[in-house]
């Protein structure tokens, strides 16, 4: 760990001094060493502040002054109203109503300042070279998909935690399973957009084989959600690309599934095994979703005991135990701040599933399938506080529904 936070701090010098050099391209590298930090995270230079968290912060920051050198077109954004008044309700909850100390309320200011800025910011880097944005998502999941190709290959390092039914799931160096997923998410991404592009044949080859091996890494780490998103991803190529891609994903499932159908078969019962448990009528609903029903509901009997106003604007605590992302905005934001939450993804969900079957952009399918698996993911996590996930969902999703503006 030692090895890694030394060359984190390189990394992160060498990051601080492209900004100067080159705004653009420092935008692209904090993307690709982002999981490098994050594996540095046991390591804290002063409080609560590691490696992770000074990237996010200057991150911010930059987001912050494109926004400033671009608010006359941003004035014409669509869902910037949202993120705005959801920004207002933050420093209101944070600030005024539950404020504490310095370091948690300026950890909170900057978590959610990862999601809400580079909404606003990233589709102008997006514009400048769109192929190679999706390109750095790559570029960024491959050090995770290594890692993990080589821990459930046999090799033992890292971290794994133990899951339901015994499995192990792969952590890599990271501290969570959930960070090593989204980096996945990273690739599957990444190697969907140059699956569904005109581009050269072998950027296709590799998008390809990056994509297998990022939805086998998915697939080993025996997550509920992570088989859900998997499905879509699959359906997003199914849905969009040629024939002869079709026949090849369709051959190749069949293939996988007649050589390894006990052994997924046992995967998926195994995983959910709770939930078919509570259908069959077997296992109680407090059960599912590994338990986490009833930890829902102590959280929401504890919300009720707030004042009213705490009701509304929310409490100052993070929240980041909850498992569900729906429940820990009301928690921290109220019920205003959950509403508005609400409003922002029905209206993302309008400006997107029609387009995806209407046009023949891909930009509007991928983003669909983008939020449909932060959805399920917001269900039993908290992604909201991942700032390398918001960075590209929300900064993917932008630039698709604003793309007009720069046109």
């Amino acid at each position: 760990m030692n090895f890694i936070f030394y060359f984190g701090i390189l990394l992160l010098i060498s990051y601080i001094t492209l900004i100067f050099i080159s705004p653009f391209k420092s935008i692209f590298f904090a993307i690709v060493i982002k999981p490098i930090l994050d594996m540095s995270f046991s390591i804290y230079i002063i409080e609560n502040i590691n490696l992770s968290r000074i990237i996010s912060i200057l991150f911010a920051l930059q987001m912050f002054f494109i926004i400033l050198l671009n608010l006359k077109i941003i004035r014409r954004f669509s869902g910037n109203w949202f993120v705005f008044i959801w920004f207002l309700i933050t420093i209101l909850s944070y600030f005024w109503l539950g404020y504490k100390d310095i370091y948690s309320s300026l950890e909170l200011l900057f978590r959610y300042s990862n999601f809400i800025l580079p909404f606003i910011a990233i589709p102008f880097i997006i514009k400048k070279n769109e192929s190679g944005f999706f390109l750095i998502l790559i570029i960024a999941s491959l050090m995770p998909i290594i890692l993990t190709i080589l821990q459930i290959s046999g090799f033992h390092f890292g971290f794994y935690e133990k899951t339901i039914g015994g499995f192990l799931r792969p952590k890599g160096f990271f501290h969570d399973s959930f960070t090593n997923r989204l980096y996945f998410i990273y690739g599957l991404c990444g190697a969907s957009y140059f699956i569904l592009v005109n581009c050269k044949i072998y950027k296709k080859i590799f998008a390809i084989i990056l994509f297998v091996l990022a939805g086998l890494c998915m697939y080993k780490l025996y997550s509920k959600s992570g088989y859900l998103i998997i499905l879509l991803y699959l359906f997003l190529l199914l849905f969009k690309t040629t024939y002869k891609l079709k026949l090849l994903i369709i051959f190749s499932l069949l293939v996988f599934f007649v050589f390894n159908s006990t052994k997924i078969y046992t995967h998926i019962s195994t995983t959910y095994q709770k939930e078919i448990s509570y259908i069959m009528g077997k296992e109680k609903f407090e059960k599912i979703f590994k338990g986490r029903i009833q930890g829902w509901k102590e959280n929401i009997n504890e919300w009720k005991k707030f004042n009213l106003l705490k009701k509304i604007f929310g409490s100052s605590e993070i929240a980041s135990g909850m498992h569900n992302d729906f429940l820990r905005i009301l928690y921290c934001n109220g019920i205003i701040g959950l509403l508005f939450y609400i409003t922002f993804l029905v209206y993302l969900i309008i400006k997107l599933i029609p387009n995806a079957f209407l046009t023949k952009n891909i930009l509007y399918s991928l983003s669909s399938v983008l939020l449909g698996s932060f959805f399920l993911d917001s269900i039993g996590l908290v992604p909201t506080l991942y700032p390398a996930y918001n960075w590209m969902v929300w900064g993917i999703i932008s630039y698709t529904i604003n793309k007009k503006l720069f046109n």
